[in-house]
């Protein structure tokens, strides 16, 4: 069952799919967690050693996929439920002499390749990727404290429901069940330290509920009375998100909406309609479940089916043209490809490129985003041109042969920048247009 609710959580079931490192470290810090706790659990010296050992090679394996996190959030968890137990001097035994070699016997060797090939790496990827974008001023993403509340209230559809009682059974037995005090450290104790980051992302907070999961699966299988409320209110919770979401897209977002500009766009009407019958389908999930809620709470699994299976056919195409550079490149790719220089504003969309295109010159234009570190390298002059550098750019290598500027716009921006030299052709889709320079001698 816990498996089940994982799954089928809202914000597991988005980033799941999703091209992003942080499916992969919440993976990892599963396994430590379980790894930890079967650990800990270990009658015998010996498996004890299998166990730690097993722990640091996750641990080292977190290392390599996202940094420092992948120790620090572990620390965070087991410490405070050692201490509880009092049996910290067990953790640091095993820890030093187990844990710690497995994590170096397995990260090491890359530790000390990265290290030879580029000295200064360490110094920025502790000190600029870890402590300044958890407590810098100019850390990326900046939210509120309290960013990850609905997060995790939107995250936990279509099992809402169950958190707030899973949460206060998990607190109030924290004393004298020391399983349940695991899980309720592995899952607060994360959300309280992205929460004081100042960088915040919906995706950081995926670690939290593996043991949410399981702390709400016990709760369900455990709650007072067969015909307990809180499955109605689940049902209830589904049918109302469901039908509200299906009412906004055919009232609102439908190009016959009732808002001056809505999502859908006039050639969209099947979109829409395809958008309200996933929503309206999650809707009805509910409203079945509410016939014989204590037997049929499970149902919630099946909310989201409709949404997933529908959602690639029904996304309007001013998200896809703000959001997905795919569709734009492979409609001009013809042009863009037989360029001898292609230039991009934007790192994901000179991401695509590359991709769409295999080519790895792609050359950043006046930003340089998340490879500021890289482009600092003497050896990476010719991958960037700042705005006003770029006029003199182009008359130099434009003798070479075609030129192609890919922008992705500010929203609601469809004019070309006026600081920029005439292009040859311009094309333009939502928020990316593509200037062509051609070849002068």
């Amino acid at each position: 069952m816990a498996a089940l609710i994982f799954l089928t959580s809202f914000l597991v079931y988005g980033i799941g799919s999703y091209a992003v490192l942080d499916p992969m470290i919440a993976f990892w810090l599963a396994a430590i967690m379980c790894s930890g706790w079967l650990a800990l659990q270990a009658g015998t010296s010996r498996a004890k050693l299998g166990w730690f050992g097993l722990l640091g090679l996750a641990c080292g394996m977190g290392f390599m996929t996202k940094g420092f996190l992948a120790l620090a959030l572990p620390v965070l968890c087991l410490l405070p439920w050692a201490i509880r137990q009092k049996r910290i001097a067990e953790v640091f035994t095993y820890g030093l002499a187990v844990t710690l070699p497995a994590c170096l016997l397995i990260s090491f060797p890359w530790v000390l390749a990265i290290a030879r090939r580029e000295p200064d790496f360490w110094h920025y990827f502790f000190w600029v990727e870890h402590i300044q974008r958890f407590a810098g001023q100019d850390a990326q993403h900046k939210a509120p404290f309290w960013y990850y509340l609905p997060v995790l209230i939107g995250g936990t559809l279509p099992w809402l429901a169950l958190l707030p009682g899973s949460l206060r059974r998990a607190w109030n037995e924290r004393r004298h069940n020391r399983a349940t005090l695991y899980l309720l450290a592995w899952a607060v104790l994360p959300l309280l330290f992205f929460s004081l980051a100042k960088g915040k992302l919906p995706t950081y907070i995926l670690p939290c509920f593996a043991p949410l999961s399981i702390l709400m699966a016990r709760h369900a299988a455990l709650v007072s009375k067969p015909d307990d409320g809180i499955f109605k209110l689940n049902g209830w919770i589904n049918l109302l998100f469901g039908g509200s979401c299906a009412l906004a897209v055919m009232l609102f977002l439908a190009p016959w909406g009732v808002l001056a500009q809505p999502l859908y766009g006039p050639g969209e009407s099947g979109k829409a309609l395809l958008a309200g019958l996933a929503f309206l389908s999650w809707g009805a999930v509910g409203a079945l479940s509410l016939r014989s809620p204590a037997q049929r709470w499970h149902w919630a699994a099946a909310c989201p089916l409709g949404l997933v299976l529908l959602f690639g056919l029904a996304l309007p195409e001013r998200i896809v043209d703000a959001k997905q550079p795919q569709p734009f490149i492979r409609a001009f790719e013809p042009e863009i490809a037989a360029s001898r220089y292609i230039l991009s504003n934007n790192v994901g969309l000179a991401a695509g490129l590359a991709w769409e295109l295999r080519r790895d010159d792609i050359v950043l234009f006046d930003e340089q985003g998340e490879l500021t570190y890289g482009l600092s390298y003497p050896d990476t002059g010719t991958r960037f041109v700042a705005h006003g550098d770029f006029p003199s750019w182009l008359t130099t290598h434009r003798r070479e042969g075609d030129v192609a500027l890919l922008l992705l716009l500010p929203a609601d921006d469809n004019v070309v920048p006026a600081s920029l030299p005439t292009a040859d052709g311009v094309e333009h889709r939502g928020r990316y247009m593509l200037l062509r320079y051609r070849q002068r001698p």
